[in-house]
């Protein structure tokens, strides 16, 4: 087994934890003062399996909520990249068109290079699409 010091866990994570340690702690705790007082195992059993229930609905839920958190940062990361690559992308493109024009290349042909490739970023580089865009696929060399 193998302990890895240098990946953290998550702040969030570990105070679900935590809670819900305590609370197991203390449904313990009473089971065994209800144990002292002589009160039905059964009545025991059910309310510990209610507690222990409830302890794990609110801790599911937490982590649920956790990761939705995770996601929607994630995503605003990408958007992010998304929106700098098709800056650079842009600007790519229109260094290419000066050239062009610099070698006098026909002015219809620039202007059909230039629409297709722009109409290609904008496609690439779609943020609705987010989820099926990979970054390190779509690098454009500056």
């Amino acid at each position: 087994m193998e302990i890895n010091f240098n990946q953290k866990k998550p702040r969030a994570l570990i105070i679900a934890e935590n809670k819900k340690a305590q609370e197991i702690k203390h449904v313990l705790e009473l089971r065994d003062e209800m144990l002292t007082y002589n009160i039905d195992k059964k009545l025991i059993k059910k309310y510990i399996d209610e507690q222990y229930e409830k302890i794990n609905q609110v801790y599911e839920t937490k982590i649920k909520k956790y990761q939705e958190n995770e996601l929607n940062k994630q995503t605003k990361n990408m958007e992010k990249e998304i929106k700098i690559k098709r800056k650079k992308a842009i600007e790519f493109l229109l260094k290419n068109k000066t050239y062009l024009e610099e070698k006098k290349y026909n002015p219809d042909y620039i202007k059909k290079y230039v629409e297709k490739q722009y109409n290609e970023i904008n496609q690439i580089y779609n943020i609705s699409n987010i989820k099926n865009i990979d970054l390190d696929q779509i690098d454009f060399i500056d």
